[in-house]
């Protein structure tokens, strides 16, 4: 394993405080986000969710050729791993997913995108256009919204992922 690592050894923790870096695939795309905390560490790759690593071996969690790790803040840390997240869900839907609907949730903090269960806006489009959607109203009732317009132009300000048809449909059962 070769690495560029900004930072020789990771900080030594005050009690209670978390340590936060990013493995980037050397085009400041991030691969792997890992926050350390007291007793625990946890990666998030491109599997989609947090998932432990051995203390002391994090940068072997995350590691592989032409990889730079470098120490981020929590905030940071958060965005890279949504980020990651984006980046990976976009491909599942364009080359994995298939169907003739794309879905996508719609979430007011970054912080909400690591919890797909609890999704609050479920919006759908034909696939392959991001415009022009309809948001899920419940009960099999889908209404036009401009939503994902106004994000992809910059008039609204929240967290999108695209989501598998079959998240969109244990959200809609969820919604009711």
């Amino acid at each position: 394993m070769r690495f560029t690592v900004i930072r020789d050894d990771l900080p030594a923790q005050a009690e209670g405080e978390s340590h936060w870096f990013v493995a980037e695939d050397g085009q400041s795309h991030p691969v792997a986000v890992v926050r350390r905390m007291p007793g625990v560490a946890e990666a998030f790759t491109p599997n989609l969710r947090w998932e432990p690593v051995p203390l002391g071996r994090e940068l072997e969690a995350v590691g592989r050729e032409h990889r730079t790790v470098r120490d981020v803040s929590p905030g940071a840390g958060l965005v890279l791993a949504y980020h990651l997240a984006r980046r990976v869900r976009q491909s599942k839907q364009l080359h994995e997913w298939g169907g003739d609907v794309w879905y996508f949730g719609i979430y007011d903090t970054c912080e909400e995108t690591f919890d797909i269960a609890g999704t609050r806006l479920l919006v759908a489009t034909d696939a392959g256009d991001k415009w022009f959607g309809k948001r899920y109203a419940g009960h099999g009732r889908w209404e036009p919204t401009r939503r994902l317009d106004d994000i992809w132009r910059g008039l609204r300000h929240e967290d999108v992922l695209a989501l598998s048809p079959a998240e969109a449909e244990a959200i809609m059962k969820r919604l009711g």
